[in-house]
Parts: structure tokens; sequence; C-alpha cells
């Protein structure tokens, strides 16, 4: 019944710092300097940067573009009116 992700922590130099304070906290829990501040006993606290995402448009390829105009020529029939009954004739 509890979530078991709490946080997220990404680090691109194995020897950062804050990676040998991570080092640091888990192989000494009752010294570890952040234990007033987590939520839980069991997890791991480090500092939290900010970080600036970027998201690149993707455009449609030709099968979803396809699809996109098949679906537009299916819908303006249907707003035609005609019926199942009259489509069969």
């Amino acid at each position: 019944g509890k979530a078991y992700l709490v946080g997220l922590a990404v680090t691109d130099s194995p020897a950062s710092l804050g990676t040998s304070m991570l080092t640091f906290a888990s192989q000494h829990p009752d010294a570890n300097p952040l234990a007033d501040r987590k939520q839980s006993p069991g997890n791991l606290f480090t500092v939290a940067e900010e970080t600036a995402l970027e998201f690149s448009e993707v455009s449609e390829g030709p099968v979803a573009s396809l699809l996109s105009r098949i679906r537009t020529a299916l819908k303006s029939e249907d707003a035609t009116g005609i019926t199942a009954e009259q489509f069969a004739d």
C-alpha cells in the first residue's frame, strides 16, 4: 500500500560529490547527516538540482499521416447522414 519510489537521482560522474555522500549515507545510516529530513528511515536523501528538459516536436510519419487522412474522410462521409440501410441499397 505504499509507493516504492519517492524520488529519483541521476549522476553523470560516479566520482561526483553527491555520489560520495550517497555511498556514505547508505553505508552508515546512523551517521547520515540528512537522516532527520527523510520521510522514512529506508529512504536515501540527497540534494535536488533543477534540470531543464527540452522536448522536440515529433512530426507524423507517412503511415500516421495516411491514417489521419483516412479517418478524416470517413468522418466526413458519416456526416452526410447516409444510414447503413441506405448504403446497402
